[in-house]
């Protein structure tokens, strides 16, 4: 069952495309906090998977760190439909998107299915106390939030 209007999230989000960098300050944060952990791990990623692409890092022509640039995606996908192969990817990357999928656990196994043995998953949630039904779900996947 499809609880969001694809069409509609797909609208909005191609309206706001020619000023996302004014207000998509959140995801990029999202992004920062996860390039700085990955940024510790002494291990190179050849292939990354993108879950969101509203931070600048997915933006062509945006700036970036010589950090963010080695995890610059290969991917950029939408959290409820990765068609990828299985075993595709080194490191999924996810920013906040997950709290508009309907079907939760079935957007954690195909990030399951698309990273590599050994593969990472870094990603975000929005914080605190909100959205512990997804939180629970990464648990439950066996994937840390």
């Amino acid at each position: 069952m499809d609880i969001f209007d694809r069409n509609f999230i797909r609208q909005n989000r191609t309206r706001s495309a020619a000023n996302i960098s004014e207000h998509n300050f959140l995801f990029d944060r999202a992004m920062d906090s996860i390039t700085e952990r990955l940024a510790m791990v002494k291990r190179e990623f050849a292939s990354v998977l993108q879950i969101g692409g509203r931070s600048s890092m997915a933006m062509p022509g945006a700036v970036r760190t010589e950090v963010t640039a080695a995890f610059e995606p290969d991917a950029i996908a939408l959290p409820d439909f990765l068609p990828f192969a299985p075993q595709s990817f080194d490191l999924v990357v996810a920013e906040p998107d997950l709290h508009m999928v309907a079907d939760i656990p079935g957007a954690l196994l195909q990030i399951k299915r698309g990273r590599k043995p050994y593969g990472w998953v870094s990603g975000a949630l929005f914080g605190g106390e909100t959205l512990m039904q997804l939180r629970e779900a990464f648990a439950i996947a066996g994937l840390s939030a």
